[in-house]
């Protein structure tokens, strides 16, 4: 309601003559960061000199757009549109907008607007099926897509018609049509757990539990042109994204000397000592890299990623070995970790770092407090995974072990380790009899890998 209250306080102090291009709209003055307040105000100005330019008004919206400045977008995707810009993209930048402030009806007219246009645009398409089930079209929606069976290897759409089919308790086709996904996709991890809700659905809780297990926290395929937007805004942006974008790109003397000037410009803005810290870092001067990290902690404590940056020098390439002979190191990177956890609980990467960084130490039943609720979050991260499997079975903790090997094996049906896992864990449970019956059964399908055949002797070994 806010947001639209706005929109019609702005709409109602321009005014519009016949013929005449609209006032652009212009943020509050406290919007933005000093690099946003740049790309609008370079907009604005470009707009400013060709109001009747469409492309003018479809750009400045897409920089309010990228910002969050959704009222602002709409009214400038909706002048793009009146001045002659007619394709796809722009209806469905304006629908997603109207989307964005849950303003339904809008956001469902501009998406069939934008199928309209192109009949062929795949995300039109399920953009507009999408909003037909968020009205409680149901059946409308699934025809909708049914229309597109060449847009099948979409993984939104993969996504919708899954959760159209659970909707209309259709769970048998939904189930079929995700398991032929997963075939394709099986490292597509809401997949697996919109598979999980379609089998619990229809009683099959124990088959559903690993797949559930697997989507934790997954969300559904939803970018397309939310791609285009960001990535547009970030390639027009401030010399301070423009020189971050250097440094993604490798060109590291260009972004420290750009990040420089920035920060002589603007001495009391921590953010950016700490993106020239990390610059400098990845040039390899660590020392004046970690020098810059500091500086911008003594601005700013907060910053969660500068304490993460820190960590990661002090921990770099350290091993077991590393560890002792400089435990100093290893504890200042810890005492980083904890901070930045402190700082941002919720970041379960910084919280595997930390178990990381235990195990190092030795401490491997305090890591293992860190590491199993960062796998349990991010089942996709198949590295600390696996890692977090092994040190559960050092620790003898097999139960917890096969809860995620279980997700393990959904997500990775090829790789026969999940498989020698499970075996080992029945085995330190006193299941002698399945450990074998997994590994025999490993052993077919990969009757030449070592790891199985070790295994297996090992447990012959025990009897």
């Amino acid at each position: 309601m806010r947001h639209w209250l706005l929109i019609m306080s702005i709409m109602s102090g321009l005014v519009v003559g016949c013929g005449t291009p609209l006032e652009p709209p212009r943020p509050n003055d406290d919007s933005g960061e000093p690099g946003v307040k740049e790309l609008f105000e370079e907009q604005l100005t470009i707009l400013e000199a060709d109001r009747g330019n469409p492309e003018h008004w479809h750009k400045l919206a897409m920089a309010y757009h990228a910002n969050q400045q959704i009222p602002l977008a709409i009214i400038c995707y909706q002048q793009a549109i009146e001045a002659g810009l007619d394709t796809s993209q722009v209806h469905l930048m304006l629908g997603l907008a109207n989307a964005e402030l849950a303003q339904d009806e809008a956001a469902l007219a501009a998406f069939r607007k934008a199928v309209e246009v192109d009949p062929s645009d795949a995300e039109a398409k399920w953009r507009l099926a999408l909003a037909l089930l968020e009205l409680g079209q149901a059946e409308q929606a699934l025809q909708r897509l049914s229309s597109g069976t060449h847009d099948a290897g979409v993984v939104a759409v993969q996504h919708i018609r899954a959760q159209i089919l659970i909707q209309l308790k259709r769970e048998s086709e939904a189930i079929n049509g995700l398991r032929a996904w997963l075939t394709r996709k099986p490292g597509d991890l809401h997949a697996h757990y919109l598979l999980g809700v379609a089998l619990r659905n229809q009683g099959k809780s124990e088959t559903a539990t690993p797949h559930l297990k697997a989507g934790v926290g997954t969300s559904p395929d939803r970018s397309g042109v939310q791609v285009v937007i960001q990535e547009w805004a970030r390639d027009t942006q401030s010399l301070r994204t423009k020189a971050l974008r250097d440094l993604d790109n490798g060109s590291v003397d260009r972004a420290i000397s750009q990040l420089k000037q920035l920060a002589d410009d603007h001495p009391e803005d921590a953010t950016l000592v700490l993106n020239l810290g990390m610059a400098t870092v990845a040039s390899g001067d660590m020392d004046s890299g970690k020098r810059y990290l500091e500086q911008s902690l003594d601005m700013n404590p907060e910053l969660e990623l500068a304490h993460r940056q820190l960590a990661g020098i002090e921990l770099r390439g350290k091993n077991a070995d590393a560890a002792r002979k400089n435990p100093q190191a290893i504890e200042a990177g810890i005492q980083h970790l904890r901070k930045a956890i402190a700082i941002s609980p919720e970041n379960s990467s910084t919280q595997s770092l930390l178990g990381k960084a235990l195990v190092l130490q030795g401490k491997n039943s305090e890591a293992i407090e860190f590491l199993l609720p960062s796998a349990q979050a991010r089942p996709g991260d198949t590295q600390l995974t696996v890692n977090t499997i092994s040190l559960l079975l050092d620790l003898e903790r097999y139960q917890e072990a096969l809860d995620l090997i279980e997700v393990l094996r959904v997500i990775r049906p090829d790789d026969p380790n999940p498989v020698i896992s499970a075996a080992t864990a029945y085995a330190g449970l006193g299941d002698m009899d399945l450990a074998r019956s997994l590994l025999q059964m490993a052993g077919n399908r990969w009757p030449r890998h070592q790891g199985i055949k070790r295994a297996m002797r090992t447990l012959e070994d025990t009897r």
